[in-house]
């Protein structure tokens, strides 16, 4: 039996010297590794994913057999004196004990080593020197991100020797092999290029040793930490909300549960919105929450199928006073993280109209100017006056440089793929287009780019072509910031959008039902109207504000928030203009039974706490600033998700249909 065992560990790695001490008749060949292993291709990736299931249960079978014997394996404790990355001038001719990964081995020669040894809080620098056969026995078993324990003398490095932070180093006297570790699969330490971020996430508890996630994480700690500190000074109470909710058609696709109850299931929360507003009517008068939630979208860089965002909700809310809390929170948030104290007065505020005009975006990055103007009336053909408006992005030669005809060229062919023509300005000030009715303006230079675009006078959506555009210039132009973080708030939002420019689930609220609506809400169904637009309900939906807020960082949206409503046939209308029918509005029956036994006025915010740090930390990706992110709605490290067996299903009294789609 012990003789199996053995033989079946030593297929894969070379026996512990514990075991052949154990076993001395039993030969258990090494492995002799003489070169590095090849980084996996996004193709082996998916095929290593494919039989992983059958390698993870040959190796940890044999494991299981070899527990026959169990003093062959060790539990033992170790502690440590600090950390590696702190080690300070304190420690200086003191004595240490370390616990950390082996970086690398580097071998100035037969009596001289050096390693860097790294935890989470840094790293410091390991000096092996001669005489020391037990220090020198225990490295000839030790691979590349080993954990290793040592004990030594802290010295200050030699002022040549000094790189970076790293001024002190352990001459070492024990060495012990904590756990050995097999050949990694990728590189992540070397001066090579990354893996690809697959790879990367396949193996993501290696990828998280790396500096740089570890410092995003623990930021992400310290921001926390300081938004619940600025909520609780505030007098809101920290209250969680159940995950496992209903299905109701709110806007975005949910996550279904099944249930043992044949045909009954949960969704996972969008978002904890029905609850809070349920809290209010229960007279909690201030919450907050770091809520998960969940919505099945398309996956792009700044989403994820489930996230964090940070909840609030208060009663006899105003937007200003929302704003007050919440640039409080940010303010200190940013001073936590980056050690910048910003400003305290308040941040800047537009209309949505103005930002739409002037940077084509509902959410724009006003740190590099370069703002859109409007060109209207005799502009315009005479048909198209009163309905259109041509989008004028001026880019004058004397403040970014002549830009060669062949660049012209490029931008003209990629501006035309958002509906935007580029024109460099000549002699010639009237150049033929099908809807410029009038010669450019004699302030115009020559040599000078413009950018137009001609749309609806009134513009709806998230951003316009010309938006689209602007932010691709500024990429073009290498524009530099004005500054690092520009907050800024945007309302005067309408109430509803129009069905046709809504990129909503065809089931949400507006589209499903007997009769599908002109409308969907541009915020969600529980926004409450301008006060003084409450008439403009029944004939004029789509001139109706509602009280909507957005909060924007560099670009981003990172918060969006209203105030609600809290008159219970004033939710029953909006229902209604949205094109709900009686068995949508009766998912709702909980809510709108609160709101009928005494609801006071509240509003709230929810603030996305994976793009704030993104965008707070330089990250490309919240993908960088998530312990366990998807990719592509996958999780490529356990692999999730995965088909249930035949068991399972019948429990929950499920039948899978395969489609093509699903194979």
């Amino acid at each position: 039996m012990l003789h199996s065992a053995l033989t079946g560990i030593g297929r894969r790695r070379a026996a512990p010297a514990a075991i052949r001490a154990a076993a001395p008749a039993c030969i258990v060949p090494s492995p002799t590794i003489t070169t590095t292993p090849p980084r996996p291709t996004r193709a082996s990736l998916q095929s290593t994913v494919l039989r992983q299931g059958g390698d993870h249960a040959r190796r940890w079978s044999s494991t299981v057999a070899a527990l026959d014997a169990p003093s062959m394996f060790s539990t033992k404790h170790y502690d440590r004196t600090c950390p590696c990355g702190r080690i300070t001038s304190d420690h200086v001719g003191q004595r240490v004990q370390l616990v950390g990964w082996v970086e690398s081995i580097r071998k100035l020669s037969s009596d001289l080593v050096f390693i860097p040894l790294r935890d989470g809080y840094g790293k410091c620098q390991l000096v092996l020197r001669g005489g020391n056969d037990a220090v020198w026995s225990a490295l000839d078993n030790v691979s590349i991100e080993s954990v290793v324990y040592v004990e030594g003398v802290v010295a200050k490095r030699p002022e040549k020797d000094v790189l970076g932070n790293d001024n002190y180093e352990v001459e070492v006297d024990v060495l012990e092999l904590v756990n050995k570790a097999d050949r990694l699969p990728v590189h992540l330490f070397s001066k090579d290029p990354l893996p690809s971020e697959d790879v990367r996430l396949k193996y993501r508890y290696l990828d998280l040793r790396r500096p740089a996630l570890q410092h995003n994480l623990r930021a992400r700690s310290t921001a926390l930490h300081a938004i619940r500190t600025s909520f609780l000074a505030h007098d809101f109470v920290e209250i969680e909300t159940p995950t496992l909710f209903k299905t109701t058609p709110e806007g975005a696709r949910e996550f279904l549960v099944p249930t043992r109850r044949a045909g009954h299931f949960y969704a996972l929360t969008q978002s904890p919105q029905q609850y809070k507003q349920l809290l209010m009517a229960a007279g909690m008068d201030r919450y907050f929450q770091v809520a998960r939630c969940y919505r099945d979208e398309d996956q792009r860089a700044d989403r994820q199928p489930e996230f964090t965002q940070i909840d609030v909700e208060m009663t006899l809310a105003t937007p200003a006073k929302i704003k007050q809390v919440i640039e409080e929170c940010t303010l200190a948030t940013v001073q936590a993280v980056l050690g910048k104290t910003l400003p305290a007065a308040p941040f800047p505020s537009f209309s949505y109209e103005h930002v739409m005009n002037t940077y084509g975006s509902d959410k724009p990055d006003v740190r590099f100017g370069l703002e859109i103007q409007q060109w209207k009336n005799e502009y315009l053909p005479s048909d198209m006056r009163d309905t259109y408006v041509i989008d004028v992005l001026h880019v004058p030669q004397a403040e970014v440089g002549a830009v060669s005809n062949s660049v012209l060229k490029k931008w003209a062919s990629e501006a035309k793929k958002h509906g935007v023509f580029v024109i460099k300005i000549k002699d010639d000030r009237h150049p033929t287009l099908p809807f410029l009715a009038h010669p450019f303006p004699e302030s115009l230079a020559a040599g000078d780019v413009l950018c137009l675009a001609v749309r609806p006078a009134v513009a709806r959506g998230g951003s316009t072509p010309m938006g689209k555009w602007r932010t691709r210039m500024i990429q073009h132009l290498a524009l530099t910031p004005s500054t690092d973080l520009a907050f800024l708030w945007v309302e005067g939002f309408p109430l509803f959008t129009p069905t046709a420019l809504d990129d909503k689930p065809t089931h949400a609220i507006g589209h499903a039902g007997t009769t599908e609506s002109a409308w969907t809400a541009t915020h969600h169904p529980f926004t409450a109207p301008q006060p003084d637009h409450v008439h403009l309900l029944r004939d004029d939906p789509g001139a109706v504000m509602g009280q909507h807020y957005d909060l924007v960082l560099n670009g981003f949206e990172i918060g969006g928030g209203s105030i609600r409503i809290h008159d219970a046939r004033l939710q029953q209308y909006v229902f209604e203009v949205l094109g709900m029918d009686e068995s949508q509005t009766a998912r709702f029956a909980h809510l709108l039974d609160a709101l009928r036994f005494g609801c006071p006025p509240h509003g709230g915010i929810a603030l996305g706490l994976d793009r704030l740090m993104a965008v707070l930390l330089s990250a490309p990706s919240i993908r960088d600033v998530i312990a366990f992110p998807k990719s592509s709605g996958a999780e490529l490290m356990v692999e999730s998700p995965s088909r249930v067996d035949a068991a399972q299903l019948a429990e929950y009294a499920i039948q899978v249909v395969e489609t093509a789609a699903t194979k």
